[in-house]
């Protein structure tokens, strides 16, 4: 429990520090809303897990030509009757005018329905790429995620869909 106490506290230092830049930088912030789903994979016996929607809130901050996004969401996988909060944080690099390259962190709490003692915490790491559509966005992104408090790895790919104000 320490380790997930800590890693929430590295998280919302990481959110804390986007905002500082943007406000010690006079840099505009964005704000966007996200819908998606992803496919968690058990990698020890490539069990589906889940198909999880969500729905999430970004703030994105310009660091020079890349941008800084910080989203909270919550998901919930119908199937399995399990939800969860989840908090990421991603660099987000243009390499076209209509393409970025991502790298993300996010950490996963994921439970059964109001059980709150048998949640389960996740740290993952890994690629995506962003299609630029105007105020649309299209974002494929391939999570790998390790158990905090329970051995497993998972393989998340997911899909999401941003509009940005």
């Amino acid at each position: 429990m320490k380790k997930v106490i800590l890693l929430v506290i590295v998280l919302c230092s990481m959110f804390a520090s986007s905002i500082s830049f943007a406000n010690n930088n006079s840099v505009p912030i964005s704000y966007g809303a996200n819908i998606g789903a992803i496919e968690v994979i058990n990698l020890q016996d490539e069990a589906h897990l889940g198909l999880y929607p969500y729905v999430a809130g970004s703030m994105i901050v310009p660091a020079g030509s890349a941008s800084l996004i910080a989203s909270f969401g919550v998901e919930w996988s119908p199937e399995f009757k399990r939800w969860g909060f989840v908090p990421t944080f991603m660099v987000d690099v243009p390499v076209a005018s209509w393409l970025g390259l991502d790298v993300m962190t996010s950490f996963v709490h994921d439970q059964e329905g109001s059980d709150w003692n048998s949640a389960l915490f996740f740290l993952g790491f890994g690629p995506g790429a962003t299609v630029y559509l105007g105020h649309w966005s299209v974002s494929p992104s391939f999570v790998t995620y390790r158990g905090l408090n329970v051995q497993a790895w998972t393989f998340v790919p997911g899909l999401n869909v941003g509009y940005t104000f």
